[in-house]
């Protein structure tokens, strides 16, 4: 797998995404929370208890809506995509939405891109891989473009 620096020059390396990543809060102990380089992302690595019956892991909480900047969820949506597959860029004009992105099975190669003017990021780009292994999870801020 790689992943891509996260920059307006993107090179793509191997399992590690260079550059301004930094830990937004170490202190929890269900998730590590890092800042992405495009300004507003971030990225959730929720802890995995796993045992012989499977596992569990927290996908939401208190913590990570406060530093999202206290979004109120109105739709929880889920797709399926044969592999390959390219859904689409995601960006809304007249109402913007935020957008929680995880990955139940399989993985997804998922972009992030600043279309805000005058925002310090405009124009960066970030990416990940989003899987069902990782069970990463990615917080994309409204006005910014996505695919997977």
């Amino acid at each position: 797998m790689a992943t891509a620096e996260c920059n307006s020059t993107a090179s793509f390396e191997a399992l590690s995404c260079k550059a301004e990543n930094r830990t937004v809060n170490a202190s929890s102990q269900a998730l590590t929370i890092t800042e992405l380089n495009t300004k507003g992302a971030l990225l959730f690595q929720p802890k995995v208890y796993a045992d012989e019956r499977g596992a569990f892991s927290e996908t939401f909480n208190q913590e990570m809506r406060g530093l999202i900047g206290g979004h109120t969820f109105v739709q929880d949506n889920e797709s399926y995509s044969k592999r390959g597959v390219l859904r689409g860029l995601h960006y809304q004009v007249m109402s913007p939405q935020g957008k929680l992105v995880r990955v139940v099975t399989g993985e997804v190669f998922d972009v992030i891109v600043d279309l805000r003017k005058g925002s310090p990021t405009f124009g960066k780009h970030c990416s990940r891989i989003i899987s069902g292994q990782n069970r990463h999870i990615l917080w994309v801020p409204k006005a910014l473009l996505t695919d997977f």
